[in-house]
């Protein structure tokens, strides 16, 4: 992430307390939370075209499940869409680069593998209903 970028989605916060962030092909969105130093960021990890496959929906039951047992990002379903974010609620002191470049890095890393994971099963699942339908 640019240093440009950072002065971009501090400017989006300090007037609208949201801001919009593309990194490495990530739109992220981050909201400012009602307690000091604590934002929200997401980002789409899956979409499914009207249908979520039942592995998909599997993990989903999980990571709500999990969520309430430890702190970190968390999967969320938009139901209108039916697509999948990656959420994340992260402290940090607004205006300083370096740890704001930090939260997003490593909320990236794990945007990805969400993505690649969540892929994968959706995948099994399109194959394995070919297979039973040729079956």
């Amino acid at each position: 992430m640019s240093y440009n970028a950072f002065l971009i989605a501090m400017s989006q916060m300090a007037s609208k307390k949201k801001a919009r962030v593309v990194v490495n092909d990530h739109l992220i969105f981050i909201e400012a939370l009602k307690r000091k130093n604590r934002w929200s960021m997401f980002t789409k990890v899956f979409h499914s075209s009207g249908y979520l496959p039942p592995s998909v929906q599997d993990c989903l039951a999980s990571a709500e499940f999990l969520r309430w047992q430890y702190r970190g990002a968390y999967l969320k379903l938009d139901a209108l869409t039916q697509s999948v974010y990656l959420v994340n609620e992260v402290e940090m002191p607004v205006g300083k680069y370096i740890p704001f470049r930090q939260h997003l890095n490593e909320f990236i890393v794990a945007a990805d593998e969400w993505k690649e994971t969540l892929e994968c099963f959706a995948e099994n699942d399109r194959v394995h209903t070919r297979a039973c339908n040729y079956s």
